[in-house]
């Protein structure tokens, strides 16, 4: 039998429990708006990251895949918690159109974004409309639903708009009306975004950067819808603007992308060729920026107007680069005499065979390479602070910029494949026998 005090004791507790459960009961997490449930999808992939790198774990692209397909499925659970929800507004419709983006459900999110755009209030900031609209109209393309994302087009054009956001969207427009077989419409968006990008040129070096990419991506859409209208001829001179628009940029990415598509649909490189002299000359190459010269320095590209300079970007562990070295002292041996100036230039790469270097110790490694190799010409390490790989464009090695007495790139070449060293060498021969001429 209980003690009067136990029995006191027992009482307490079950009473002080009855207020307790009755907190549990009311602070209960209420359900996250949609706004922040967006916001966690948003940041998902930054936030992962920056969970794996604090637990000292490796972050690699298998990381990155793995957060990208969790992201997905997180991103989908919540559409689906919020559709359910009674009663939603303007704005819930708005996330979810995000979270059905971000889970790929591109109906869905087509739907929710119009559904927002019919409830949003008349004192909607207007960039938030715009953005909407913008978003419809892609989701659109990607549904192939090609009437809404025409007519939604137009109608956000009558907003305010930027000249580098309406590229962009007739770019995807032109893309997915190409996969759909509408090849004339895809013409029409894809020349208008290229006609657009030619006219506002890049500013700074990442722009520059970013919008090779962009005339390499339009080059690919534009030409390609010409082909399958029976336009040959213009996705021939295309082709051609595009190789031209590589040296004046100057970009070997763009380069690339346009030389892939003569290569893959076997249009004849003469024909190319013949094309180029209806477009004009690029000015000066960019500067090298260099920090050290492995072998008695060159000197400035602007001191070497009147000569012809060829630029081989690469780095010592390219096998590729290194099976060119052979063809580069023949030319140098063979052209020197007539005026041909061989550079080469690498980067300094941190350490070799898993070793970690210092700079210094990188240097004569590199010395000792150069005479391993019997490099007759000097190479140069770039500068860490501005790498004149970016300033060309380059994306992969061995990369060849030849330069004429004039200052001007006239080809660019990538890789070690033999049809590329005998476009290269024929290249060299016509531009040794070159008089220099003044620019313009």
């Amino acid at each position: 039998m209980l003690t009067t005090k136990k029995r006191t004791g027992c009482v307490l507790a079950m009473y002080l429990l009855i207020p307790i459960a009755g907190l549990q009961i009311s602070a209960q997490t209420p359900a996250r708006s949609s706004e922040q449930l967006w916001t966690e999808i948003k940041n998902y992939v930054r936030d992962g990251r920056a969970e794996i790198l604090r637990e000292g774990k490796r972050y690699d692209r298998d990381e990155q895949e793995r957060l990208l397909r969790k992201r997905r499925k997180q991103a989908e659970d919540y559409a689906k918690e919020i559709a359910a929800r009674k009663g939603l507004e303007a704005d819930d419709y708005f996330y979810l159109g995000m979270l059905y983006d971000a889970c790929e459900k591109f109906e869905e999110a087509q739907a929710a974004t119009r559904k927002y755009l019919e409830l949003a209030p008349r004192d909607t900031a207007h960039f938030k409309i715009q953005s909407v609209k913008n978003a419809i109209v892609v989701f659109a393309a990607r549904t192939k639903d090609f009437d809404l994302m025409e007519s939604m087009f137009e109608d956000w054009l009558k907003g305010e708009t930027t000249e580098a956001d309406r590229q962009e969207l007739e770019h995807v427009m032109a893309v997915y009306l190409y996969k759909g077989k509408e090849y004339e419409k895809s013409v029409r968006y894809a020349e208008s975004a290229w006609e657009g990008a030619k006219n506002a040129p890049a500013r700074n070096l990442a722009e520059r950067r970013k919008k090779d990419k962009f005339y390499g991506d339009l080059v690919e859409v534009l030409a390609a819808a010409y082909r399958k209208s029976d336009r040959k001829d213009d996705a021939l001179r295309l082709l051609a603007e595009g190789r031209a628009m590589s040296f004046t940029i100057p970009s070997a990415n763009l380069y690339r992308k346009v030389m892939t598509l003569v290569e893959g649909w076997r249009i004849s490189e003469r024909k190319l060729m013949e094309q180029l002299e209806s477009f004009p000359a690029s000015g000066p190459a960019p500067e090298l920026s260099i920090e050290e010269w492995i072998g008695e320095e060159a000197g400035s590209l602007e001191g070497l107007r009147g000569k012809v300079v060829l630029i081989d970007f690469w780095y010592t562990w390219c096998g590729p680069c290194i099976s060119t070295f052979p063809r580069l002292r023949g030319w140098h041996k063979k052209y020197g005499p007539e005026g041909l100036v061989v550079i080469g230039v690498t980067g300094y790469e941190g350490g070799k065979d898993g070793q970690r270097m210092t700079k210094l110790q990188e240097q004569e490694f590199l010395e000792e390479f150069k005479q391993k190799f019997k490099l007759p010409y000097s190479f140069a390490l770039q500068d860490v602070g501005r790498s004149s790989e970016a300033e060309y464009g380059v994306g992969a090695y061995p990369t060849t910029v030849l330069i004429d007495r004039n200052g001007v790139i006239r080809y660019i070449g990538i890789g070690a494949g033999r049809e590329e060293n005998e476009n290269l060498g024929d290249m060299i021969k016509k531009l040794v026998r070159e008089e220099s001429a003044a620019l313009e």
